[in-house]
């Protein structure tokens, strides 16, 4: 079984790694080094997560029968998880949840040299499928007892993290209207209809938007910005944004009559909307937004902030486990 790679945004230089029989592994990414005979692994588990009655006894009996030893614990507070990963003081962190517990985790490991390993437990998992990662539990541990470690970015609106999206408009009153119970019944599929019923009920609302110094005003139905390449169960950022390519990338969608959201919805599921008279888009380190009223955020499924918010990436401060081979979408390797 191979042993661990980590990458690191700092490190220029290609490196040779070796599998445990002596094999040499592929040339490295520039944001890869070596990381060897790491011993052991916290697990945290949300029980609240819609799949968290998943089996994952064959997972943790694959990463024992690599040499590692596990500690679990179970947290369903976002707060007591950040402090239990805090006082932790393993290198290697397996977060079992969805997106908002990952993102909760990510604050606490970004800027270490502790690392992230994803168990997506939860509805949509974007951060995982933007990863490459399976959600399978048993495959989702074999990432980590035979992949390699990644640098990506981490974002965060008025000081609170995120890894895949933050908006405000209809994706808020998506959230709203998605309880538990929908999760469990409906899982992804239920985006699309919930995203449809909040369109038709949608009001416009006056936004300053100030990109790396960029300014648009106008009047829109929904602000996206994204640090990650899937959100909201599959639909895409944009076609070319990555996890890795220290940029923010916002869409800003003008009110548009119900007949017309229609048909630019599989466009946005693609992230491939390049038409200015429908949606705004630009990309930039430093995202301002203002609003005449103040606005919810929603940060990775959780109502994380109000406007005026200020969004910025902090690239390559995050160290997690990713497959050991490629193309992976949601990174530049």
């Amino acid at each position: 079984m191979s042993a661990l790679h980590t990458s690191s945004g700092r490190n220029a230089e290609r490196a040779h790694g070796f599998d445990r029989t002596g094999a040499v592994r592929r040339d490295l990414h520039p944001r890869e080094r070596n990381i060897l005979d790491q011993k052991h692994i916290a697990v945290f588990v949300n029980p609240a997560s819609t799949n968290a009655q998943a089996d994952l006894d064959a997972g943790f009996a694959l990463l024992r029968e690599a040499g590692f030893s596990l500690s679990m614990e179970t947290v369903d507070d976002p707060a007591n998880l950040a402090d239990a990963i805090r006082e932790h003081p393993a290198e290697i962190v397996m977060v079992g949840g969805g997106d908002g517990t990952t993102s909760c985790a990510a604050g606490v490991l970004a800027n270490t040299d502790r690392v992230l390993a994803v168990l997506p437990l939860g509805n949509a998992c974007d951060f995982a499928r933007s990863l490459g990662i399976p959600r399978d539990p048993l495959e989702a541990c074999r990432v980590v007892v035979e992949g390699r470690i990644h640098a990506v970015d981490v974002a965060r609106v008025n000081g609170h993290t995120y890894l895949n999206m933050a908006s405000l408009g209809l994706s808020v009153d998506v959230a709203r209207r998605m309880s538990g119970e929908f999760k469990r019944r409906w899982g992804v599929f239920g985006y699309p209809k919930l995203l449809w019923d909040a369109a038709r009920a949608a009001r416009s609302f006056h936004v300053t938007i100030d990109c790396d110094g960029n300014t648009v005003e106008r009047r829109v139905i929904q602000i996206g910005v994204g640090n990650g390449y899937h959100y909201g169960g599959g639909m895409t950022v944009a076609d070319d944004a990555r996890l890795d390519d220290g940029l923010l990338h916002v869409h800003a969608i003008h009110p548009l009559p119900w007949w017309q959201l229609l048909l630019l919805f599989p466009y946005l599921w693609a992230g491939r909307v390049r038409e200015p008279e429908r949606v705004i888009a630009m990309t930039g380190a430093k995202v301002k937004v203002t609003t005449h009223h103040e606005r919810t955020v929603n940060a990775d499924g959780e109502m994380a902030n109000k406007t005026p918010a200020t969004f910025e990436v902090d690239p390559g401060a995050l160290k997690v486990c990713i497959p050991a081979e490629g193309p992976i979408p949601g990174l530049g390797v």
